[in-house]
């Protein structure tokens, strides 16, 4: 079955290859230019922005993904976008101000107040985010991965290019948030230059309302796994040093990259799962195919990961990083877990079970942060791992037991 959907596989892997590619070339440039004290602090600023960007996109951004990929061959669909537009401009700009005035107490209450100016003068990237986001969910509803692909390659290589601009001076965090914000503005540009051929006439309906409804539960969902995936290093970033968090910082990069492997073979293939014609039952088949293939995809990754890790991250990240593959092996249930967990999650998202997703969240939210209270301050970074690895496996085992009984 997955045969009818081949472009969109093929799309799906040259989206996340070429933002692998870019990606980790934009983490080595970071890297190899701040070192790792500085790479610390980023990564740090960035796990606290990164929380905060979820927060500002207000679950409007899936909202917009799920009305899409329903209608995406409805006379309503220039209507759906035109109502995501205008809630994301005025949700992103009232984060963007509450985030400017939050900035210094928030500095303060990390211990960190280094950190004051780049959470202060990262409000326009994080009012930029918020778009860059929205393009790539709305790409996906719309099954154009080929967009996506675009506007991905456009995100990084022009981050690429300004922070090669930005540091031509010097290295620091401030000029590598100037580099982030500028490549930023040039993929909203590219996303709006895509999608003009979908903003038609369209019917005159309004959708605010019924976005802004899905997107309340949708808005605990991402804020959840936001905090899962962020909370060690901030966490690590208030009781150790910031070499420390530099090192797992690395190993931290190459591994939460891997739920995008999943993403790459479903993102083309799982809106599917969200047409109300028929049941599920008949689509069974492709949903378990999707599973094995997750499976041995993810297993290759693994044994890569382990065997080759050290040698890899020398090579790419500079011999100072090559310590950072002491923390793989803490990090693969991370690995299995989360590349599963992203069709169980998708499937339910799809089928409207955005609430039951954020409960989900909460109580594997709640493990893992009483385990980084535990274990991070004895055990460090690998204590770190093992704590933001057990919530993962907790969530997509409560995810997998309802993902399956839609299926009945």
């Amino acid at each position: 079955m997955l045969k009818n959907h081949s472009p969109q596989i093929f799309w799906g892997f040259a989206t996340k290859g070429v933002t692998f590619a870019l990606f980790y070339a934009v983490q080595i440039l970071l890297v190899r230019r701040l070192g790792l004290h500085d790479y610390g602090l980023w990564s740090v600023f960035y796990s606290v922005f990164s929380v905060a960007m979820i927060f500002s996109c207000f679950g409007l951004n899936h909202s917009s993904r799920k009305y899409i990929a329903e209608h995406d061959k409805a006379a309503v669909l220039p209507d759906i976008l035109r109502s995501a537009l205008k809630l994301r401009f005025w949700a992103s700009l009232f984060f963007a101000l509450l985030w400017l005035a939050l900035s210094g107490p928030l500095s303060a209450a990390l211990g960190r107040p280094e950190l004051g100016p780049l959470l202060r003068l990262s409000a326009p990237l994080l009012f930029l985010c918020g778009y860059v986001e929205q393009f790539k969910e709305f790409f996906i509803g719309l099954r154009r991965i080929d967009f996506n692909c675009a506007l991905n390659a456009a995100e990084y290589s022009g981050k690429i290019v300004f922070l090669l601009l930005f540091f031509a001076a010097a290295a620091t965090p401030e000029r590598a948030l100037g580099g982030f914000t500028a490549g930023c503005a040039l993929s909203v540009l590219c996303g709006l230059w895509l999608l003009r051929h979908y903003m038609g006439t369209g019917t005159g309906e309004d959708f605010s309302r019924a976005l802004g409804f899905y997107a309340a539960p949708l808005l605990a969902s991402e804020l959840f796994t936001a905090l899962l995936s962020e909370l060690d290093t901030i966490v690590l970033g208030v009781c150790r040093p910031p070499e420390e968090v530099g090192l797992y910082s690395v190993a931290k990069q190459v591994m939460f990259k891997a739920p995008h492997l999943a993403l790459a073979l479903g993102m083309g293939v799982l809106p599917v799962f969200a047409s109300r014609d028929g049941g599920l039952a008949a689509l069974r088949p492709l949903f378990d195919r999707l599973l094995r293939v997750n499976g041995l995809l993810s297993s290759a990754l693994a044994a890569l990961l382990v065997l080759l890790g050290g040698p890899v991250l020398s090579l790419l990240f500079g011999a100072e990083s090559r310590a950072a593959a002491a923390y793989f092996p803490w990090l693969l249930p991370y690995l299995f877990a989360s590349t599963f967990n992203v069709y169980f999650s998708y499937l339910l998202e799809y089928r409207g079970r955005a609430g039951l997703i954020a409960r989900h969240l909460a109580v594997s939210l709640a493990v893992s942060a009483a385990l980084l209270v535990l274990l991070a301050p004895g055990m460090g970074a690998k204590g770190a791992a093992l704590a933001v690895s057990c919530g993962y496996v907790l969530l997509a085992w409560l995810n997998w037991r309802a993902a399956r009984k839609l299926f009945v």
